[in-house]
């Protein structure tokens, strides 16, 4: 399990003993999605689901509809400008084009907030070969 406190650190919780660890400073956002298929015998990517809404207690065949993690990670400096240096939206998922999957997603900092620079940091992860998968 990972979140972000008041401190702007990005936190893992240790699994034995509920513990935190420092992973990163200055994150301001952090996003996780399952990308997930039409049905268990698909292999293409058709939606983009938060992990915590719906998702977060899995059948086993809704297990077998997530084919990759997307994760994003907004960082910002470490000490602020003497203005606003940000726009008021930093845009964590952009829009896809028509009749494609993803939806967009911003963070939205305000007021002294945009005196920081941002950066986001994206990755998409296949979460098991395709080959070896189950499809059925």
């Amino acid at each position: 399990r990972y979140g972000v406190d008041a401190g702007a650190r990005l936190l893992r919780a240790q699994d034995l003993d509920g513990s935190t660890g420092t992973v990163a400073r200055d994150v301001v956002d952090f996003q996780a999605q399952y990308g997930i298929t039409a049905g268990a015998g698909s292999d293409a990517v058709v939606q983009w689901v938060d992990a915590p809404a719906s998702w977060s207690a899995l059948d086993p065949a809704e297990r077998k509809r997530i084919k990759a993690a997307r994760i994003a990670v907004v960082t910002r400096t470490a000490n602020p400008e003497s203005s606003a240096v940000s726009s008021s939206e930093i845009v964590i998922w952009p829009a896809a084009a028509t009749g494609q999957i993803s939806a967009k997603k911003s963070f939205t900092p305000s007021g002294d907030a945009q005196r920081y620079r941002y950066r986001v940091l994206r990755a998409v992860v296949p979460l098991k070969n395709l080959l070896w998968a189950d499809l059925t």
